[in-house]
């Protein structure tokens, strides 16, 4: 998965990517599971998940402009 987003850079960097991108959704999932057992709690905004997600690829993206700059 994201294999062509995350193409060009090291196997190691790939894979902290990838365990972060499994942060997110996990993030996203607890506090979904959370929001339906108390109201008091508030689902994430489109536009939070958007950003939390878009910042693993922009990093990816930036990554891969320095090393076609080195």
């Amino acid at each position: 998965m994201f294999k062509e987003e995350l193409a060009g850079l090291p196997v190691e960097i790939q894979e902290a990517l990838r365990d972060r991108l499994q942060e997110v959704i996990r993030l996203i999932y607890q506090r979904h599971n959370h929001a339906l057992k108390d109201s008091s709690i508030n689902h994430y905004t489109k536009e939070e998940i958007s950003a939390m997600i878009y910042g693993v690829f922009d990093l990816a993206e930036r990554l891969k402009n320095l090393r076609s700059l080195a």
